[in-house]
């Protein structure tokens, strides 16, 4: 398991990478990459191993489907993934790494990767949390089976 601390402290060296649609780097990222490859930079490489070369600008379903199902509606912690979903929209599109009182996470109308607050519409939007330690563990509910 990746201690929060350690998920939270390496979230932040991300703080000002630009946004980039299917960006998986420094050089820029959207939520999904800059996920993947900051847990990957953390050891675990599932995710970013198992990240489509492309995907829509409202990532596919199932790229959603699977965070779901690793974040499995457990109380939210600091260092946990939060997976949201706009209104109108029928399935979670949006990720981000909760700090204990803050997100951090790509925010693509400012065009970089933020830190701010968890309140008012965040909180409505969120639909599941879950420690990244689930990531080394089989998902089969939608057919993932990463280790």
């Amino acid at each position: 398991m990746i201690p929060p601390d350690d998920v939270i402290s390496q979230s932040r060296r991300w703080l000002g990478v630009k946004f980039l649609h299917q960006g998986r780097t420094r050089n820029g990222a959207d939520c999904l990459g800059f996920i993947s490859a900051m847990l990957d930079e953390l050891g675990s490489h599932t995710f970013m191993d198992n990240l489509p070369a492309q995907y829509a600008r409202s990532p596919q379903h199932i790229l959603m489907d699977s965070l779901q199902c690793l974040c499995r509606n457990i109380p939210l912690q600091p260092g946990a993934l939060i997976l949201f979903q706009w209104p109108r929209v029928a399935f979670p599109s949006h990720a981000a790494v909760y700090t204990g009182e803050n997100l951090i996470h790509t925010d693509a109308s400012i065009g970089k990767v933020v830190e701010h607050g968890y309140r008012g519409p965040w909180v409505t939007r969120t639909r599941s949390s879950g420690r990244t330690h689930f990531l080394k563990a089989a998902c089969t509910s939608t057919g993932v089976s990463w280790m």
